[in-house]
């Protein structure tokens, strides 16, 4: 399954893409996601391997490419909702191709999450943020 996820990933990969800085067709990457992670009702991609769920899933895509891939995680989520309302409801989960894009897309461009070059980087931000955004 590993080996059909980063095959699909080929483009954002090698050399190691950067979504920040490099020019990234958001279509193709949402396209590319999806294959490589999957479904569980399907059994195909990291989704289909035990124990894997879309967080978990998410970190391995970072330790791919952190350059390309942020984790996903409640924290995070709810710092996007927060401020980026138009991007997707609150309550949403990241848990699809779809929307993993919208996420990931969202980190890359908001100026709320940094200004690190490296979108993992900004997943970080986002997730301390979002865990202070919740004492409140």
């Amino acid at each position: 399954m590993t080996s059909v996820a980063k095959a699909a990933l080929h483009r954002w990969l090698k050399p190691a893409h950067n979504v920040i800085s490099d020019s990234t067709d958001w279509a193709v990457y949402c396209d590319d996601v999806r294959i490589a992670v999957g479904s569980k009702k399907s059994k195909t991609g990291l989704l289909a391997l035990e124990g894997i769920g879309y967080p978990m899933a998410s970190a391995i895509l970072r330790i791919w490419n952190p350059k390309a891939f942020p984790v996903t995680d409640r924290h995070a989520e709810r710092a996007i909702w927060h401020y980026h309302e138009d991007a997707l409801p609150p309550g949403t989960r990241f848990n699809n191709g779809a929307t993993y894009t919208t996420y990931a897309r969202t980190l890359a461009t908001s100026t709320h999450f940094g200004d690190s070059s490296v979108i993992h980087e900004r997943d970080k931000i986002a997730m301390e943020l979002g865990r202070s955004l919740s004492k409140t």
